[in-house]
């Protein structure tokens, strides 16, 4: 019984010390630094990606033509590649997105807002029209802008090559009251009356009044905007720059009422408050992007942009809300005003592609960075064309090779 309450005594001793040991010092009796190393503080929880054009520096939800937002492969990588998306693009009423794809053919994508990468649902070309550049819609009707020509179809075709319902520009370049030249944009005002084109390199905008009952051919146009007569073409009515002159328009947008030009060799936007009895060569009502009428140097002249600059801006859009986005293109952004501005040193209350309004490189995310260094779904190279879609922001994100939607509901 000794010998047994002995050893138990023992036992219970060898216990206490282990516990004891493994108690103090963490490390079993092991001198302090030999033991497990201790886990590091935890740090602040990770930040979320916050996305939508709205908020400061967001992410895109989706990109078209890559299999990523870190993708620039102008060939492949998405199950459908779009290598140089030019302009536009357009929704139609049943949610369709169109994208000119730098040639000859337009993207039908029935879905776009679901995965990366998707593949077009089918794809068209227009008969005789050599290029695509800038797509729109009013109703049921699409307006196809190209080179030398625009056309108007009566729907989404479904076809590989289709002809066209109306058309304005007889494919041959020139200056004349019928005649385009090299890429243009243009737009169907809302009631599908009024056609009116951006005809870029005659630096001017050519207005139809009437081709809602129109077929085929539209032969002259009614009124000339940037030109003092039809039959001149020169950037800035061949005179110094004013409110009625144009170098290189690219965009046209309209409500049927009020009209505003991307006048992108100027780096300004014009915008008339009233078209309904619109003449020949009458003066905007509104300059942005300049200090005034007569001065065009990109980002007027200061060298870093601002909210209140310009730099080869290339497309305009206007939301059901009245927002207007401009896709100021040698500042690689997008701005956004809440609505249209009435002065020049209206400030744009948002940008798009840039950490903020001073910065303007390629794909740069808050610092001056290489092409394609920064890669993501905040960032834009050289951007075409912007639309909106409800709450949507659509982006022809062209130096990247790939269109990128930036939704409000993420």
């Amino acid at each position: 019984m000794k010998v047994q309450s002995s050893v138990r005594a023992r036992l219970c001793g060898v216990a206490f010390l282990m516990a004891l040991a493994a108690g103090c010092g963490g490390g079993g009796g092991e001198e302090p630094g030999l033991g497990a190393p201790a886990a590091p503080p935890a740090g602040p929880p990770a930040i979320p990606e916050v996305r939508g054009w709205s908020q400061p520096f967001g992410s895109a939800s989706v990109v078209l033509g890559q299999s990523g937002f870190d993708q620039l492969d102008p060939g492949g990588g998405a199950a459908t590649p779009i290598v140089f998306p030019l302009g536009r693009p357009a929704v139609t009423l049943d949610s369709q997105l169109l994208v000119p794809d730098g040639g000859s053919s337009v993207l039908v994508f029935g879905s776009y807002g679901a995965t990366n990468g998707p593949a077009a649902d089918s794809q068209f070309a227009i008969r005789d029209q050599s290029a695509v550049y800038d797509l729109s819609t009013s109703g049921t009707k699409l307006v196809v802008a190209g080179q030398f020509r625009v056309s108007i179809l009566n729907g989404v075709p479904t076809g590989a090559t289709v002809d066209a319902d109306v058309f304005a520009g007889d494919g041959t370049p020139g200056c004349s009251d019928s005649r385009l030249e090299q890429f243009t944009a243009a737009v169907l005002t809302p009631d599908g009356r009024r056609l009116i084109v951006a005809d870029r390199n005659n630096h001017r905008v050519l207005i139809w009044n009437d081709v809602d009952q129109a077929a085929g051919a539209l032969g002259a146009a009614d009124v000339v905007l940037g030109q003092e007569g039809m039959n001149t073409c020169e950037s800035n009515a061949d005179g110094s720059p004013d409110s009625g002159t144009l170098f290189q328009p690219s965009s046209v947008w309209s409500d049927g009422l009020m009209l505003i030009v991307a006048d992108a060799g100027n780096n300004r936007l014009l915008i008339w408050n009233d078209i309904t009895n619109v003449s020949d060569f009458q003066a905007a009502d509104v300059v942005i992007g300049q200090q005034n009428a007569s001065e065009t140097a990109p980002n007027r002249g200061q060298g870093a942009p601002s909210g209140i600059s310009l730099s080869e801006p290339r497309a305009i859009d206007v939301s059901a809300l009245g927002e207007l986005a401009v896709t100021d293109t040698g500042n690689n952004r997008v701005l956004v005003w809440r609505t249209i501005p009435n002065t020049a040193d209206k400030q744009a209350d948002l940008v798009v592609g840039q950490s903020d309004f001073a910065h303007g490189a390629a794909n740069d995310p808050g610092q001056t960075g290489l092409h394609g260094t920064t890669l993501s779904a905040k960032t834009l190279f050289l951007p075409q064309g912007a639309r909106f879609h409800g709450r949507n922001l659509i982006v022809n994100d062209h130096g990247n090779h790939r269109v990128l939607v930036w939704r409000e509901s993420d």
